[in-house]
């Protein structure tokens, strides 16, 4: 997605409308966490261990918690 933030970035972005997808999903899910991007998934589990803990507060991600 083109922001002032990745105005340099020359990789592939995302899609806004794919973006907006996910949240919209994530949301009416009522999930816990909506990560709209491999990218960001990756983050997530290398933050996490690869395991799945309860974070301190609302993050937007499309999982569900266990």
């Amino acid at each position: 997605m083109d922001t002032d933030m990745t105005a340099g970035v020359t990789g592939p972005k995302s899609d806004p409308a794919e973006i907006a997808r996910f949240a919209v999903d994530g949301v009416e899910a009522i999930s816990y966490e909506i990560v709209a991007d491999e990218t960001s998934r990756q983050v997530l589990a290398g933050l996490s261990g690869g395991g799945r803990r309860p974070l301190p507060g609302p993050v937007l991600t499309t999982r569900r918690p266990t």
